[in-house]
């Protein structure tokens, strides 16, 4: 038995964002909130998108500081990695800005 409403357990959680709307995502950000949001993979099976980080990148319901967390920042957090734009060695201009364009890649050949 549990001694809480079920949605006092939402903050234990990460949470998958290939919920194939930006609606959906949207919901799910506004219920769970944007630090327990990640960027996951059904890979090696069909996700339905052939380029899930521009879907990403390509949402306007999403800030950049928003984009930036889901496709990176909530990882290295929760796996305590340190960021690239922190990273010993990491040049000049390697600010937020830099961080979320190192997703802009070029498309890969096939399905990823």
């Amino acid at each position: 038995h549990i001694t809480k409403p079920p949605s006092a357990y939402l903050n234990r959680f990460y949470y998958d964002c290939i919920v194939y709307t930006e609606e959906a995502l949207r919901f799910l950000i506004d219920t769970v909130g944007i630090d327990r949001v990640v960027f996951g993979t059904d890979w090696p099976y069909d996700m339905a998108l052939d380029w899930p980080v521009s879907w990403i990148l390509g949402m306007k319901s999403l800030s950049l500081d928003e984009k930036e967390a889901i496709l990176s920042g909530n990882l290295e957090r929760l796996l305590k990695i340190l960021p690239l734009s922190r990273s010993p060695g990491a040049g000049a201009g390697r600010g937020r800005a830099a961080a979320a364009r190192r997703f802009v890649l070029r498309r890969p050949r096939g399905r990823c």
